[in-house]
């Protein structure tokens, strides 16, 4: 019989009081899987290969990663600014292991006439 290992995230009921009977339990291949497809996913894998592309002015426009050794690509960010340089959008498109979208999402940054934020808004889309 596999080894079970309590799920440790707010969709489980891992602060639940452990109770054998309870479907609060993954075996360990199975946490081990989903943490790994997330740290793929979302943060890269060491031999990744990344370009970073600049506009004319040597401001950073796009971050690509791809798979080691061609040209598919894992991850795709755009950023955009405003006239006085300062950031106003982060986009982010993460590809799945079969390079199908997985996730789209935007980050806009607001300011105020000081240039100080004034809000940052998260959008999955």
């Amino acid at each position: 019989m596999a080894r079970l290992t309590k799920l440790r995230a707010k969709q489980t009921r891992a602060g639940d009081k452990y109770a054998p009977s309870e479907e609060n339990l993954a075996t360990d291949a199975e946490v081990e899987a989903r943490v790994r497809k997330h740290s793929q996913i979302f943060h890269g894998v060491r031999d990744d290969n990344t370009v970073f592309s600049f506009d004319a002015d040597g401001i950073l426009n796009a971050i690509d990663s791809y798979k080691p050794g061609n040209t598919e690509k894992l991850k795709h960010s755009e950023f955009s600014f405003d006239s006085d340089g300062s950031l106003t959008g982060i986009y982010i498109e993460i590809y799945d292991i079969n390079l199908n979208s997985y996730v789209k999402k935007q980050k806009d940054i607001s300011y105020d006439s000081d240039g100080i934020i004034t809000g940052i808004s998260n959008t999955i889309l």
